[in-house]
């Protein structure tokens, strides 16, 4: 199984101030998944577009999730999986997605779930 960061309720923009990666912050804006809500986008990724969007699930909560605009159209993945998606190219960046989640989880703001559909 693997692990969802899921959000205690809707974050805004200024509760996410000084969370980033690769010098990049949350912002309003058009997610691959979500039409638009609370996106970062992540510069400098190996070979896709991809950013961090925070999705409403089908039950109403709020999890980041991993998104990227692959040849056959966008993708997702939950965040621990999102790990290993990223590091195998970007370790550096898998890093900071590490630090991020634990930031979020340290302001209150968030934390782990089991996915029961992994």
């Amino acid at each position: 199984m693997g692990k969802i960061l899921r959000f205690h309720s809707l974050p805004t923009l200024v509760q996410l101030e000084g969370v980033e990666v690769n010098g990049e912050k949350f912002k309003g804006g058009e997610g691959w998944i979500g039409e638009s809500g609370i996106v970062l986008n992540i510069p400098n990724v190996f070979r896709f577009d991809t950013k961090l969007e925070i999705a409403e699930t089908n039950g109403g909560d709020w999890d980041l999730i991993l998104t990227q605009f692959l040849t056959k159209g966008p993708d997702y993945w939950e965040m621990e999986s999102s790990f290993s998606r990223i590091g195998f190219r970007n370790p550096e960046i898998q890093v900071q997605l590490e630090a991020l989640c634990e930031g979020l989880i340290a302001k209150g703001l968030a934390h782990w779930v089991e996915d029961a559909t992994a």
